[in-house]
């Protein structure tokens, strides 16, 4: 599967963010000043990526 990201991405964490024990995937995007936020289904596949604004160059 491919999944898509912001532009520019340059670092990967990986984690339960949202405390429902599946992994999630969150992506810094560095050229677009986003992190993007791919929610995990607990099967290997991930939502659309919910995109959020920061400060310059996460």
């Amino acid at each position: 599967m491919t999944y898509s990201t912001g532009t520019s991405p340059n670092s990967v964490a990986v984690g339960d963010f949202n405390n429902d024990t599946h992994l999630d995937i969150v992506v810094a995007n560095s050229k677009g000043n986003t992190v993007s936020v791919l929610l995990g289904y607990g099967n290997g596949s991930f939502t659309d990526q919910t995109t959020y604004s920061t400060g310059s160059q996460p």
